[in-house]
């Protein structure tokens, strides 16, 4: 199947999905969330979706087996996953967070906005957030503002944030 066609029917599957108005206890900021559900007896789109996921973790532990450290070292041998899905709307955000019973986080979107070079669509990595203090002011935050559907792999340890919606625009 073209990529294309899957993203389409994603998408369908995802607008039907019951959505919560800034969930409580979430980072959601104007938009809305569904639970934590979507992978727990996904079907059509969302099965597939799974499968890439599964795939893509399998890739990132192939990867990354020979790096020296704790966190790849500590990489499990089974795995559950959660998923959910966000839609931001004008102005919308995402606070800084961390998914803490997680091992492996990561991210899929759907659509980014097309802003030129304008930070909205950014997605921010941290050391930072929860009102820690910052032990290090040489560790700079990164951001990736890649104006496509994009997937990647971190550790739970970084703080994500920032999915920003343009205050121009309703989606």
């Amino acid at each position: 199947m073209d990529s294309t066609k899957f993203l389409k029917q994603l998408a369908g599957a995802l607008e039907k999905q019951a959505v919560i108005w800034e969930p409580f206890g979430k980072s959601t900021v104007s938009g809305f969330q569904t639970p934590a559900v979507l992978f727990e007896d996904p079907t059509g789109p969302l099965a597939d979706l799974k499968r890439i996921v599964e795939e893509k973790i399998k890739l990132y532990r192939v990867e990354t087996v020979s790096e020296n450290c704790g966190f790849i070292d500590s990489f499990p041998e089974s795995f559950s996953l959660n998923a959910w899905f966000g839609r931001l709307l004008k102005g919308g955000y995402r606070i800084p967070h961390i998914h803490p019973s997680g091992w492996l986080s990561g991210v899929f979107y759907l659509r980014c906005p097309e802003l030129g070079d304008r930070e909205e669509g950014a997605i921010e990595f941290s050391l930072w957030g929860y009102g820690y203090p910052v032990l290090d002011e040489g560790i700079q935050n990164t951001h990736t503002t890649q104006r496509m559907v994009i997937s990647c792999c971190f550790p739970r340890r970084y703080f994500t944030a920032r999915f920003l919606s343009t205050p121009t625009k309703t989606d």
